[in-house]
C-alpha cells in the first residue's frame, strides 16, 4: 500500500482537535500546495532546532509561531499590509502577539490531548446544591448513588435543565464545536462555566442582568437569518423588541456584573489568560468601556460621535485593545473595515496552520513530557495576557455609571451594531 505523503499526514492532524473536520480532510487535496509548503516549514524548524540546540522551550515556541506567522503572511499578498512596510506599522508586534495568543488558546481549548469532563461530573462538582458535601440533604455518592434519594433525584432534574441551557446557548453561537459526551466541558472552560453557580449567590439584579444580556440579541439574530415573506416587518418588530430589552439593562449593573466575572476569572491562575480571552470575545467589556469613554468625550460634536459609533461597528470583531486602537486610527472607514477583516482571516489561518505543527512537536516531546507542554502553553498565555489585553485587577470603566449620560452612551454603543446590521438589509 502506497504511503501517505507527508503533507497529507500533516493535514490529517486536524483530527486530533474537537470539531467537524470530515469536509476539511476530504477537500485537503485542493490545498496540497499550501500543506506541502507548511510541511516544508515544519522540516526547516526541526533542522534549525538541531542547529540551535541551546534554545529553551519558550524560545522554541516563539520561533515556531514566528515561522508559521511569516509563512501565512507570504501566502496572501493582501496580508503584506501587516508587514514592516504598512503605513500603521510599529515595532510592538501587536498583530503577531494577538495571533500567537489566540492560537495557543485555541490549541489548549480544542486539543483532544487534554481531557475535559462530562456535564454530569461538572454538575456534581460545582452545583449550588453541594452534592459532594456529606451531611446535607442533597449529598450522594456519584459512583454508587441511591437512585431514590432526594439528592440523586434533584441531580437528575438539574442535569436535564443544565443540558438544555447549554444547548440553547450553543445554538446561538456562530461556530459550533462538537465535543463527545465524556469530554463535553473543556478543562480550559470549566472555571468559566462554574460562574453559572456563582450567580446564585450574587445580587438578584446581577443575575437578572446576566440573563438579559444573554437574551438581548436573540430576536434580531433570528429575524436576520431568513429573508422570507414579511422579512422587513419581522426585522422591524425584532428591532423594537431589542431596544425595549436594551433599555432594561442598567449600565451600573452591567459594570458591576463584569467586575464580578473578572474577579471570578482571577481566582483561577491556571486558565486565567484563556478566560480573559473568552470573556472579551463574548462580552466585549473593554470595547464597550473604551467606546463609551470616547463617546462621552465628544461633547455633543455630532461628527465625532458618528466616528466613534461607525468605528465600533467596523471593529466589532477586534477585541484586542492595542490592535483595536491601531485600526481605529485609520481615517477611511472602508480601509478600516478591510484591515479588521484581513486581521480576522490572518488570525484564523495562523491558528489552523500552527496547531498542526504544534501537535506533532508535542508528540515528539519538543515541549516536554505529558503535562509539561500544557503547562508551558498555559504559562505563555498567562504571561502574554496583560500585553494583549490588560491587567484585570487594575482595569476600571466606571465612567460615572450613575449618570444619565453614561446610560445613554452604553445603549448607543450596544445599539450601533444592531442598527447597522438592519440598515445593511435595505442596501
Amino acid at each position: 500500500m502506497e504511503a501517505k505523503p507527508a503533507w497529507l499526514e500533516l493535514a490529517e492532524r486536524t483530527n486530533n482537535f474537537h470539531g467537524e473536520h470530515k469536509s476539511f480532510i476530504k477537500n485537503a487535496h485542493e490545498y496540497e500546495s499550501f500543506f506541502s509548503e507548511l510541511d516544508w516549514i515544519r522540516k526547516t524548524i526541526l533542522v534549525d532546532l538541531d542547529k540551535h540546540y541551546w534554545l529553551d522551550r519558550e524560545q522554541t515556541l516563539k520561533m515556531v509561531f514566528k515561522r508559521v506567522y511569516n509563512f501565512v503572511i507570504m501566502q496572501n499578498p493582501k496580508y503584506e499590509i501587516f508587514g514592516s512596510d504598512w503605513p500603521y506599522y510599529d515595532d510592538t508586534d501587536d498583530i503577531f502577539e494577538a495571533c500567537m495568543f489566540t492560537a495557543l488558546c485555541m490549541f489548549i481549548h480544542h486539543s483532544k490531548k487534554i481531557k475535559g469532563i462530562r456535564d454530569k461530573n461538572f454538575l456534581y462538582k460545582y452545583s449550588s446544591y453541594e452534592y459532594t458535601k456529606k451531611g446535607t440533604p442533597w449529598y450522594f455518592d456519584f459512583d454508587y448513588p441511591e437512585k431514590d434519594s432526594v439528592g440523586f433525584e434533584t441531580f437528575t432534574r438539574e442535569a436535564q435543565s443544565f443540558r438544555k441551557m447549554r444547548e440553547r446557548l450553543f445554538e446561538n453561537r456562530a461556530v459550533k464545536i462538537e465535543r463527545i459526551e465524556w469530554s463535553a466541558t473543556a478543562s480550559s472552560s470549566e472555571h468559566e462555566w462554574s460562574f453559572y453557580y456563582v450567580l446564585s449567590n450574587l445580587d438578584e439584579d446581577l443575575a437578572d442582568t446576566y440573563k438579559r444580556i444573554g437574551n438581548l440579541y436573540n430576536g434580531v439574530s433570528a429575524a436576520l437569518k431568513f429573508a422570507d415573506d414579511g422579512y422587513f416587518e419581522k426585522l422591524d418588530k425584532a428591532y423594537k423588541s431589542f431596544t425595549n430589552k436594551l433599555k432594561k439593562i442598567k449600565y451600573e449593573k452591567f459594570l458591576e456584573l463584569q467586575h464580578e466575572i473578572l474577579a471570578h476569572i482571577c481566582e483561577n491562575e491556571t486558565h486565567y489568560g484563556i478566560n480573559i480571552y473568552r470573556f472579551e470575545k463574548l462580552l466585549r467589556f473593554w470595547n464597550i468601556g473604551y467606546e463609551m469613554t470616547r463617546l462621552l468625550d465628544c461633547k455633543c460634536a455630532a461628527d465625532e460621535e458618528s466616528r466613534v459609533l461607525e468605528t465600533s461597528v467596523r471593529l466589532n470583531n477586534v477585541w484586542f485593545p492595542s490592535v483595536y486602537k491601531k485600526f481605529a486610527s485609520i481615517e477611511s472607514y472602508d480601509e478600516m473595515g478591510v484591515y479588521a477583516l484581513l486581521f480576522g482571516r490572518l488570525m484564523n489561518q495562523v491558528v489552523g496552520a500552527s496547531r498542526l505543527i504544534l501537535d506533532e512537536f508535542v508528540e515528539e516531546g519538543i515541549f516536554g513530557t505529558d503535562g509539561e507542554w500544557e503547562t508551558l502553553f498555559l504559562d505563555t498565555i498567562n504571561q502574554m495576557t496583560e500585553k494583549v489585553f490588560y491587567n484585570p485587577r487594575e482595569i476600571s470603566s466606571d465612567l460615572g455609571f450613575e449618570s444619565p449620560e453614561a446610560q445613554e452612551a452604553f445603549q448607543r454603543v450596544l445599539d450601533a451594531h444592531v442598527n447597522h446590521a438592519i440598515r445593511q438589509t435595505h442596501i
